[in-house]
C-alpha cells in the first residue's frame, strides 16, 4: 500500500522523470495507443489482442458462409424459376393442344351433320358451296395447329 501512495506521490509531484520505464513495466507502448497490436513484457500479443483478432477471423468466416449461402440460394432460385418457365409454357402447349383438338371434333361434327343432311334429301354435297367450304377450310387450319403444337412437344420433352 505505501509503495503505491509513494509512486503515486512521485508521479503526481514530477518527482519520475521517466514514466516510459512505468509505461513499459505495465504493458504499454505508445504503438498499442496508435493501434498497433498490444503485447506484454515479453513481446507476445496479449490475450485481449487474441481475442480480439480470433472473433474478427470468426465474423469473416460466418460472413463468407452467408454469401455462399446466399449465392447458392439465387442459383436455386434461378434454376426453380426456369423449372417452373418450362413447365408453364409445356401446360400452355398442352392446353392449347387440346383446345385445337376439341375444336376440329366440333368441325367434323358440323361437317358430318352436313353430309347427313345432304344424303337425306338426295342433294349433292359440294366442297364450294360456303357453308362446307368454310367448315373444310377450319378443318385444314386446326390440322396443321395442332401438328405444330405436337412437334412443340415432342421438342420440349427432349430438352
Amino acid at each position: 500500500m505505501e509503495n503505491e501512495e509513494s509512486e503515486n506521490e512521485k508521479i503526481e509531484s514530477g518527482k519520475i522523470e521517466n514514466t516510459a520505464e512505468t509505461a513499459n513495466d505495465i504493458g504499454i507502448n505508445n504503438e498499442a495507443e496508435k493501434g498497433g497490436k498490444k503485447e506484454n513484457s515479453s513481446g507476445t500479443p496479449s490475450k485481449t489482442q487474441n481475442a480480439k483478432e480470433s472473433m474478427a477471423a470468426f465474423g469473416k468466416t460466418i460472413l463468407s458462409y452467408i454469401d455462399k449461402g446466399v449465392e447458392a440460394s439465387k442459383k436455386g432460385l434461378k434454376t426453380a424459376g426456369n423449372a417452373i418457365s418450362d413447365f408453364g409454357d409445356k401446360s400452355v402447349n398442352r392446353i392449347e393442344l387440346t383446345q385445337l383438338k376439341g375444336r376440329l371434333e366440333k368441325n367434323y361434327a358440323d361437317l358430318g351433320k352436313l353430309a347427313y343432311a345432304a344424303l337425306k334429301e338426295n342433294t349433292p354435297l359440294s366442297s364450294e358451296a360456303p357453308e362446307t367450304a368454310a367448315l373444310v377450310q377450319s378443318i385444314s387450319k386446326n390440322l396443321e395447329d395442332i401438328k405444330k403444337h405436337e412437334e412443340n412437344l415432342a421438342s420440349e420433352k427432349k430438352k
